[in-house]
């Protein structure tokens, strides 16, 4: 496995800052959200550029499962076919269709609602391309990637581990 940290919220340009987080220019983001945003998108950029199929995304506050090791290693195996795999849940709970299937004890669930938080998940190369094709920096990143019904949620297909294993550090 290879890991690399790809950005830090000090490393956001006074321009970036003032041009989505300044309200009075349309920004949305506090920079904290902005950091975030651009470390997913410069993981993104890594995974169309490396041309592998698919990678693990995981913020640096990520709590992981001590199952996690053997869901990726029954995932790499026996890789389901789907744009984006969430591995993290926030506790608020989603709307979804019954399990697709089992994967090491995990149940793959197809969502029709969504959840905050995008602090581990699986994205195919397809996918980010998709998301890199048109990136709207003023939205939050889990909103971009994870409702269903968003302008990225109706060109991807996504599925959401169930018992999640990933949790957010502040969750815990």
């Amino acid at each position: 496995l290879e890991f690399q940290r790809f950005f830090r919220a000090r490393q956001l340009s006074p321009d970036q800052i003032d041009r989505y987080c300044n309200p009075n220019r349309g920004g949305r983001l506090y920079p904290r959200a902005l950091s975030c945003r651009l470390s997913h998108f410069a993981a993104m950029q890594a995974v169309v550029a490396s041309g592998a199929p698919r990678a693990l995304v995981l913020e640096d506050d990520a709590i992981l499962s001590h199952r996690l090791p053997a869901f990726l290693a029954a995932f790499e195996r026996d890789p389901e076919d789907c744009d984006l795999l969430r591995l993290e849940t926030s506790f608020r709970g989603i709307r979804s269709h019954a399990a697709e299937r089992t994967l090491a004890g995990v149940e793959l669930l197809r969502p029709y609602s969504w959840e905050a938080g995008a602090a581990g998940y699986i994205i195919s190369s397809r996918a980010a391309g998709l998301m890199l094709a048109s990136p709207n920096m003023r939205l939050r990143n889990d909103f971009d990637l994870f409702n269903p019904f968003g302008r990225f949620g109706r060109r991807r297909s996504a599925l959401q581990a169930s018992p999640a294993l990933v949790l957010q550090e502040h969750l815990a």
